[in-house]
């Protein structure tokens, strides 16, 4: 029995990313017998045209032409996937299909940052709670963030969330009286 210094308290990550770097390149053949489980498994979820589908470790994509027939061009897919090697078969599947609707971060679920769009929401309903007026939020690529005040980091740390001070609206003027 291993001492409790010895015991592992989750997955050992690195060995799961070594084994799917080894795998990468045939990783579409060898999961060949399970595409019936796969299409059971999309059926199950049901996705309609316009919603947004999480493929939580997303591998390949091989998911991804039977949830895009789904969502349709109106609808969104967010991949998710620690192995950079396999990320990048994603990548290019989404980028050979012209998926422009597939957003792909590569991170440990755990790790995985919400859409930009959901926490500017959240980030400004906080705002709008403690009462701070004359703002805006804007989100941009993390070079355009330089010098900026950043308040999130999203799509896997590849955009920020930045904050800015605006001019209050003036009021307008009360009409002249009428005689």
């Amino acid at each position: 029995m291993p001492s409790p210094s010895k015991r592992r308290s989750g997955p050992d990550r690195e060995a799961a990313l070594a084994q799917y770097r080894r795998r990468a390149g045939v990783y579409d053949l060898e999961l060949a017998l399970f595409e019936p489980v796969r299409r059971r498994a999309v059926a199950w979820l049901a996705p309609r045209p316009g919603d947004t589908v999480l493929d939580v470790g997303c591998g390949t994509g091989l998911s991804f032409e039977l949830l895009q027939s789904a969502v349709g061009k109106e609808g969104r897919i967010i991949g998710i996937e620690q192995s950079p090697e396999m990320i990048d078969l994603a990548r290019h599947r989404a980028e050979r299909q012209g998926w422009h609707n597939v957003t792909l971060l590569c991170a440990p679920v755990a790790h995985a940052a919400k859409p930009c769009e959901e926490l500017a929401l959240e980030i400004a309903a906080k705002l709008d709670a403690k009462g701070v007026k004359d703002y805006s939020l804007e989100i941009v690529p993390n070079e355009l963030a330089q010098g900026e005040t950043v308040v999130g980091s999203c799509e896997g740390g590849t955009r920020k969330i930045t904050y800015a001070r605006v001019k209050p609206n003036k009021p307008e003027p009360p009409p002249p009286p009428k005689n």
